[in-house]
């Protein structure tokens, strides 16, 4: 069973992976250890050639926040991830596994409510009282997004707002202390190197001191 112990964060951060949620597409989404578009910083350990998915893991939110678990890619292949403990995976990430492979984050697609604002102030007051009730949410200019969910669809219209329904990925906001593209940086960078398997490109980090 191939194992995945290591985390690329998308280089275009939120939703950073092109295409629908779902599709094998990779195009734009290969980050590039060792650059600044994938990790941060330049890392001179690494030579900076981009990473080519292998395949794609399409994960629902709730299934992004388990850092240890077992997973089947979309080819039916079983697999596991070994994440440094609270890695919450982004749409576009790229995991890397011990033998060198590299494949490619997906959002599921998931049943939402969407609340609609129309003005900041309503906004506000919709993720507050949601917040309050421990709903993760997801801002949009003029909209909340949140889990679909009967009684708070109840609530926030009895607050005057206007709710549907829609079935897209989920990617709400983060908290204050959640595990960061920072943190996912340090624990790449105090891992040994590995050797990432040649597809049409490859990566191949240099020996560390």
């Amino acid at each position: 069973m191939r194992v995945f112990v290591r985390v690329v964060p998308s280089a275009h951060g939120k939703g950073g992976a092109a295409g629908t949620a779902g599709s094998s597409d990779s195009e734009g989404t290969a980050g590039i250890v060792g650059s600044s578009d994938s990790v941060g910083t330049q890392d001179s350990r690494c030579l900076p050639v981009p990473l080519v998915p292998e395949g794609w893991l399409c994960l629902s939110f709730e299934g992004r926040c388990v850092s240890r678990q077992r997973v089947r890619l979309e080819d039916g292949t079983e697999a596991a991830l070994m994440l440094p403990r609270g890695t919450r995976l982004k749409d576009g990430d790229l995991l890397l596994a011990e033998d060198g492979w590299a494949v490619l984050v997906r959002a599921a697609l998931e049943e939402l409510s969407v609340a609609d604002c129309p003005d900041a102030l309503t906004q506000a007051r919709a993720a507050y009282h949601l917040g309050n009730r421990h709903a993760a949410v997801m801002l949009e200019p003029g909209a909340v997004k949140y889990p679909a969910d009967t009684v708070l669809d109840r609530m926030l219209t009895g607050m005057g707002m206007a709710v549907s329904r829609v079935r897209e990925p989920f990617q709400p906001e983060s908290g204050a202390y959640d595990f960061t593209a920072a943190d996912a940086r340090a624990a790449l960078l105090s891992m040994p190197p590995v050797l990432v398997r040649r597809g049409q490109e490859g990566t191949i980090p240099a020996e560390r001191p």
